[in-house]
């Protein structure tokens, strides 16, 4: 009989990091196990279903999800920042009400590579890990986070680390399609974020400006285009750069991998220039950019809201290399999906692909 497998998380809304982390766990799975049957909850479960060959379900439809809990053997939670409530309230009592429901109907649950935290209120967290059977954290702010909540979890990665970059004839094909030609480019990735406080876009530009004069040319990556298509079109248009959006992670690690360096926002796209070994510096909006950073590696973070422009173009300009671990964190990322296997493996034997 197939193992019935349930995962849930931040999917389905275009957020090329958190359909990476997803894609990471689908083919894990099918490579490493060949008698699971995986079904993701989804705020577009058709596209979905098409894109991955899954099961899907709406993430917000109760009566599909508690079918879909009825007989699983194990739910994942994760990959991503799902236990915190800077977002909202209402995001993180949505994760923990799931998590608490598939055990309430008999599965074992995993809280796969989370980030923790800001949170404030740690008795709706503390109240659904407390019913997990594993743990998981991708950085060692969210373990300690836990830690002063007295709960139990392993140090692991983020599992974006596991994505292999597209070969560099595919980067140049993805390039040319959309009319860009140019050998010496730089990376940028820009977002607009929920309330006042935005990203100061002149300040920006004046430290870009000195590398599109030196011949850089400016690729602007939209990694979720509702939230930052518009912004990075504009400034494309400033600095006479491009904009585009990545098929798939493999297409954003090899645009990096060719990129002469990469400054930008989201954490994804951080990662994969860190990976590539380009220079980077980041631009943080977010505790979780800090904290990921950090832990991976020891990049530069400037205040997303308050930097210097001249620092920033100092920084680029005269950086000299850091220190990037991650092949520590791709053994960790492996460890993560080896307990998959370990926490199916209690209900029966487990047919290993």
């Amino acid at each position: 009989m197939k193992k019935k497998i349930v995962i849930g998380g931040y999917y389905g809304y275009g957020s090329l990091g958190d359909e990476a982390v997803l894609s990471v766990l689908i083919n894990e799975i099918k490579n490493r196990y060949s008698d699971c049957e995986i079904t993701v909850l989804s705020a577009s479960p058709g596209k979905m279903k098409r894109q991955y060959g899954v099961k899907c379900v709406h993430r917000y439809d109760a009566a599909a999800i508690m079918r879909c809990f009825y007989g699983a053997d194990l739910y994942i939670s994760g990959g991503g920042s799902l236990i915190q409530d800077a977002t909202s309230a209402r995001s993180l009592r949505y994760y923990c009400h799931l998590m608490k429901m598939a055990k309430h109907m008999g599965a074992k649950v995993y809280a796969y590579a989370n980030g923790i935290g800001p949170l404030k209120r740690s008795n709706v967290a503390l109240s659904a890990l407390s019913v997990c059977d594993m743990i998981s954290v991708r950085d060692n702010i969210s373990k300690q986070t836990l830690e002063e909540l007295s709960v139990e979890a392993v140090l692991s990665s983020d599992p974006f680390f596991l994505i292999e970059p597209a070969p560099k004839n595919q980067v140049r094909r993805f390039l040319v399609e959309r009319g860009i030609y140019e050998e010496n480019y730089f990376t940028v990735s820009l977002r607009r974020c929920k309330g006042s406080r935005q990203i100061n876009e002149d300040a920006l530009l004046h430290a870009l400006l000195p590398f599109v004069i030196k011949g850089h040319v400016p690729v602007f990556v939209s990694m979720q285009d509702s939230c930052d298509f518009a912004l990075s079109a504009a400034m494309a248009d400033i600095t006479g750069g491009y904009v585009v959006t990545p098929t798939d992670a493999s297409i954003l690690l090899g645009l990096q991998k060719n990129a002469d360096f990469a400054i930008g926002m989201r954490l994804h796209f951080l990662l994969a220039a860190i990976g590539a070994g380009i220079p980077v510096a980041a631009l943080s909006y977010d505790p979780k950019v800090d904290n990921v950073l950090s832990y991976a590696s020891d990049v530069k973070a400037f205040d997303a809201f308050d930097f210097d422009s001249d620092e920033l173009w100092a920084y680029m300009e005269n950086m000299a290399g850091y220190d990037a671990r991650c092949d520590d964190m791709k053994q960790l990322a492996i460890r993560d999906i080896e307990a998959i296997g370990q926490l199916l493996e209690g209900e029966g034997q487990l047919v290993r692909a």
